[in-house]
C-alpha cells in the first residue's frame, strides 16, 4: 500500500535513501497519495482525491467517501484537514478487497 511504502522510505532515509529526496518526495505525494483507498475512523470507506501541500495536513487529505459505515453507497467529499473535522484515516485498504475500480471512480 502507498502509505506503507512511504513509511519504509522515511524510516530508511539517511541510511539507504537520500534523506533530502525522501523529504521532497513525501512533501509532494503526502502520506496517502491521490487514488489511495482508505478506511476512516467512522467505518466509512473513501478515496483520496487531493493531498495538501501543508506539512501539518500530511495525513489529512481531501477524500471522497463512497461507502458509509454500514457498507451502503454514498457520494460526498470531506476535507480531513478542515478545523473541527473529527474523521481521520485509520488505514489504507486494497481497492480490490472493496471492489473499487479506482480509475473509473476518479473519472466518474
Amino acid at each position: 500500500m502507498p502509505d506503507q511504502a512511504l513509511r519504509l522510505l522515511v524510516n530508511q532515509a539517511g541510511t539507504r535513501f537520500d534523506s533530502r529526496l525522501v523529504q521532497l518526495f513525501a512533501s509532494i505525494m503526502g502520506l496517502y497519495p491521490v487514488g489511495t483507498t482508505v478506511k476512516l475512523n467512522t467505518g466509512e470507506l473513501a478515496l483520496v482525491v487531493e493531498v495538501s501541500g501543508q506539512p501539518a495536513a500530511f495525513a489529512r487529505p481531501r477524500v471522497k467517501v463512497f461507502r458509509n459505515a454500514q457498507g451502503g453507497p454514498v457520494d460526498y467529499a470531506v476535507d480531513l484537514a478542515q478545523p473541527g473535522e473529527k474523521r481521520a484515516i485509520v488505514q489504507s485498504v486494497d481497492p480490490a478487497e472493496v471492489q473499487l475500480n479506482v480509475p473509473q471512480f476518479l473519472l466518474a
